[in-house]
């Protein structure tokens, strides 16, 4: 595989990298398996992202699953690989084993996480391992963008080596379990956000809620997608156009997600690119 790729296509995956952590943070016990397994898929057959998969694999110092029977056998998690790169390496590690069926998770949280019930156990092990990955996958996507040299092709797989290395060394997450201090500061950071209306596509009327012509431009893109796209990707584009639809009904849009979801969609399926820029103009013009 050639370690040379396309800076625009890295970019906007990356930029993907930040949304699909976000989703991965969002799972419970009833659902666990199913959006571990698709984040787990989606990091690992992308041919950008799966850069990052096999660097995080040769990272792993400790092996998951040796710690994961310590946890049980001591009653209490162990402690995580000092080193950011190598934790979030174990982490993602971990994630697989849940992926790939060989860790029981409600065993594990139910006998070593404290909690009157499974959420609430679980929820102790996401902040141990799932919020801490989540945010270095951020860290980590921000990082690069900001140091992609310029030109038309990024050596990804170099520039994450000289980035694990370097500065995620004091910009990653490390060790630690996430915390409420955590908590505040992700909020502090989208009430920042949120209060620049420049990054936001200006607010609608109600009246304005229908948008019978970016609707009919993700009609055609849908079906550009069940007849173009890689079989094995075209679950994971179309759920894309399920989300772009419901970011239309919504009274403040997010302009630069949209573009960004748009372009993904773009690299993954070229079949739909031009369907893709019908849905971009038609998006510009309502």
């Amino acid at each position: 595989m050639s370690l040379t790729t396309s800076r625009p296509h890295a970019a906007s995956m990356l930029r993907f990298l930040e949304q699909r952590s976000e989703q991965l943070e969002t799972f419970h016990s009833g659902n666990a398996r199913l959006v571990v397994q698709q984040f787990c898929d989606f990091l690992d057959r992308d041919d950008v992202l799966s850069m990052l998969s096999q660097t995080l694999q040769r990272r792993v110092d400790t092996s998951p699953k040796a710690w994961n029977e310590r946890a049980l056998r001591e009653g209490q998690a162990p402690p995580l690989p000092a080193d950011p790169a190598a934790c979030m390496a174990f982490r993602y590690a971990t994630l697989k084993l849940v992926r790939m069926d060989k860790l029981d998770l409600r065993h594990l949280v139910t006998n070593v996480f404290p909690g009157s019930f499974l959420d609430e156990k679980l929820m102790h092990w996401k902040r141990l391992i799932v919020h801490p990955f989540g945010a270095d996958c951020r860290t980590l996507a921000r990082g690069l963008t900001d140091r992609m040299p310029e030109g038309d092709w990024v050596d990804l797989a170099a520039l994450l080596d000289d980035y694990l290395d370097g500065p995620f060394v004091t910009e990653g997450f490390g060790p630690r379990a996430w915390g409420d201090e955590d908590d505040r500061a992700v909020e502090a950071a989208e009430a920042a956000r949120t209060a620049r209306p420049l990054d936001r596509a200006p607010e609608r009327p109600a009246a304005q809620a229908e948008h019978p012509a970016p609707q009919a431009a993700l009609d055609a893109l849908e079906a550009a997608l069940r007849q173009g796209a890689p079989e094995d990707l075209r679950g994971d584009l179309l759920l894309d156009v399920a989300a772009l639809r419901l970011e239309l009904e919504r009274g403040r849009r997010e302009a630069a997600r949209m573009a960004a979801r748009l372009d993904d969609v773009a690299a993954r399926a070229p079949a739909a690119r031009e369907a893709c820029a019908r849905v971009r103009a038609a998006l510009e013009r309502a």
